[in-house]
């Protein structure tokens, strides 16, 4: 605790790069994903507006000349600060009818009227669902040179590896891609703070000339490293994760008003369809020890039904659900009686 780690940060990115499979100039690490988040995505589309003068022109009159494109919804905060730093925004629709599923052809429609960057949270924070494979991702990336792929694989190691083949060597062939994961979820070490991103070493080496040194403290980068050496982690956790998504999905989908949708992440995205707010019911289940996730619009785009629970530990998602059948149940109908409070409160947010 003594000691800065090294400068560069080197055994870690050496760690990271022989899990991924490539070379460690290709890694970029920091004090978790959201200063990459931050960092990245202004200095990528800065870059492309000031290496062309069309683009220029356009940003200078319509403040479009490199747009950045999400879905929507998608992980809140990234629209949310582009919004507030001044990004110009497009945003892909994705319908609950169908999943949230990424309609892939309209995607590639709108880089066909002009070049951007197109942020895709894969598997996608809140809905929990993939949103684009690797065969489609790197057709879009060999067709649109000019457009750049910031590709967020924060919740990705929840995800059977058959279902979704990693992406990394991609990074070794289009300079046009950036792939974030995060040790903070499924490697359990939130505490240590550490995200990493896999693209271009020109990339790398470009943000990391605009970074200070030592981002990563010792013993965060000690853990990090240490936590990919255990190969039957994930596998566990993956186990782990599913069987209590599977249980806590089907007594959701068991009670009165609320819809839940299909996951593949260590969290389930529903909405209500009683007439009550997603805030009523946040602070409803605040009153009884739990606090759940709700969201902010976003520009014009409400979100007043939806809500997040992330899963927690067996004995806490049975928590849950009891709270939930007491305010959502028959027996709200017949008395107002409130559950006494825990001692603890769980945060499934």
């Amino acid at each position: 605790m003594r000691f800065y780690g090294p400068a560069d940060d080197g055994a870690l990115r050496a760690a990271i790069a022989a899990h991924v499979g490539v070379p460690a100039d290709h890694v970029l690490v920091a004090n978790g994903s959201g200063p990459l988040l931050k960092s990245v995505i202004p200095y990528v589309i800065e870059r492309a507006i000031r290496a062309s003068a069309l683009r220029m022109t356009r940003h200078l009159l319509f403040k479009r000349g490199y747009p950045m494109i999400v879905t929507s919804p998608t992980y809140s905060k990234v629209p949310a600060g582009a919004h507030r730093i001044g990004l110009t925004l497009e945003s892909i629709e994705l319908d609950p009818e169908r999943g949230f599923t990424l309609d892939v052809a309209l995607l590639r429609k709108r880089l066909q009227k002009r070049d951007g960057l197109s942020y895709l949270c894969n598997p996608n924070n809140p809905t929990g669902n993939l949103l684009i494979d690797r065969a489609a991702l790197e057709a879009l990336l060999g067709e649109f040179p000019g457009s750049f792929f910031f590709v967020d694989e924060a919740y990705v190691d929840y995800v059977e590896p058959s279902r979704q083949p990693k992406l990394a060597d991609l990074t070794e062939r289009h300079e046009n891609l950036l792939i974030l994961r995060s040790f903070s979820f499924a490697y359990g070490l939130a505490g240590a703070h550490v995200g990493y991103a896999i693209t271009s070493p020109e990339l790398v080496a470009a943000m990391r000339a605009r970074a200070t040194p030592h981002c990563v403290s010792r013993l965060a980068a000690e853990l990090a490293s240490a936590s990919l050496e255990d190969p039957g982690h994930l596998e566990t956790v993956r186990t782990e994760i599913a069987t209590e998504r599977a249980r806590l999905t089907d007594g959701l989908r068991k009670l009165p008003g609320i819809e839940v949708f299909e996951s593949e992440t260590n969290f389930i995205y529903g909405r209500l369809q009683n007439g009550q707010t997603a805030a009523d019911l946040a602070q409803a289940m605040r009153a009884r020890g739990l606090i759940i996730k709700i969201f902010e619009p976003v520009g014009r785009t409400k979100f007043d039904e939806y809500f997040r629970f992330t899963l927690g530990l067996p004995e806490e998602n049975t928590f849950l659900l009891a709270q939930l059948d007491e305010h959502l149940g028959p027996r709200l109908s017949r008395s107002k009686s409130r559950a006494p409070a825990p001692a603890e409160q769980f945060a499934l947010v």
